[in-house]
């Protein structure tokens, strides 16, 4: 799974940055991101790195290369948005953190 594989929904003047489990992907967060951007938020679900394609790619990878992932979705999101929420699941939660 590529960037391309991300949900990017464009929305209102807000924005929330969702983050899936670890081995998940960004359809776990499908539902929230629809209703986050049904209440007028832009809402982004990138693909965390190692993740959405083999065990193999994910061995490759540890916490430092999700939390970039994360570091660089958040910083694009907040050069357009004066206010990001980020939220996630399960490990997404702690990245959130």
């Amino acid at each position: 799974m590529s960037e391309d594989n991300r949900i990017y929904l464009n929305g209102g003047s807000r924005a929330a940055l969702l983050i899936h489990g670890l081995t998940g992907s960004p359809f776990e967060m499908k539902y929230l991101a629809k209703g986050l951007n049904k209440a007028g938020y832009t809402v982004e679900v990138p693909v965390l790195a190692g993740h959405g394609t083999t065990i193999k790619d994910l061995s490759r990878t540890a916490w430092r290369d999700w939390y970039t992932t994360i570091a660089t979705a958040f910083d694009r999101l907040k050069e357009e948005y004066g206010s990001v929420a980020v939220s996630g699941l399960c490990m997404g939660a702690l990245l959130a953190l």
